[in-house]
């Protein structure tokens, strides 16, 4: 097995906490475009950070099962009181345990930080939690360029659209266009939704499933 990259060195605690809920809000809003989330039963956000999301779905649909995955143990301790339960700290390059499938999977901008050798072991960890949807996107800043002038560059796996298209497809998802349009037109209603998650954004199903 390929050593992992150690991630951990390559953050700061301070400057990586997620105080402010406003940007998640407002992803919320933009799903809510998309999804009827009273008929939700259960939505998952890999790479949750402090669980703003995760916190937003919950306080709006109690009734949700909610969870959230998350690699670093300060992420959590800074995490909402209502949610901090609902969040597991699991590194996404290990199979997970857990055997639940979700109507709604939300990873954004997580891919780009795994080290190629273990992405499709990452992607295996979605397919196995996605139940229906899996919304996704990749950053493709930081290509080798960057990480020669900066060893700790964050991004291990930058992908253009294309290049991440491929990959997904080859990796056993199919890409739901006009979903995805739709999405990204939500989005845009929403003005305190990062700009650098448009790139990428997308909604994908898990093929014969």
């Amino acid at each position: 097995m390929t050593e992992k990259v150690d991630i951990t060195n390559r953050y700061q605690k301070d400057e990586e906490v997620r105080k402010d809920p406003s940007p998640y809000i407002a992803f919320y809003k933009t799903l809510s475009g998309v999804f009827d989330f009273q008929k939700v039963k259960s939505f998952c956000d890999v790479g949750c950070a402090t669980g703003h999301l995760i916190n937003e779905v919950k306080r709006s649909f109690p009734y949700c099962k909610v969870r959230g995955y998350e690699y670093f143990q300060y992420h959590k301790d800074a995490s909402p009181s209502t949610i901090t339960e609902e969040i597991v700290i699991h590194d996404m390059r290990d199979p997970i345990s857990e055997n639940d499938k979700f109507d709604i999977v939300l990873c954004t901008e997580v891919g780009e930080h795994i080290d190629p050798a273990y992405t499709s072991a990452f992607l295996e960890n979605l397919k196995k939690l996605t139940g229906k949807y899996l919304i996704m996107s990749w950053s493709d800043s930081g290509g080798e360029h960057d990480r020669a002038n900066d060893p700790n560059h964050q991004h291990l796996n930058p992908m253009k659209f294309e290049q991440f298209r491929e990959m997904m497809e080859q990796n056993g998802f199919y890409l739901l266009e006009n979903q995805t349009a739709k999405l990204l037109e939500s989005s845009h209603q929403n003005p305190a939704f990062y700009p650098w998650w448009r790139k990428s954004l997308s909604i994908w199903r898990v093929k014969n499933a």
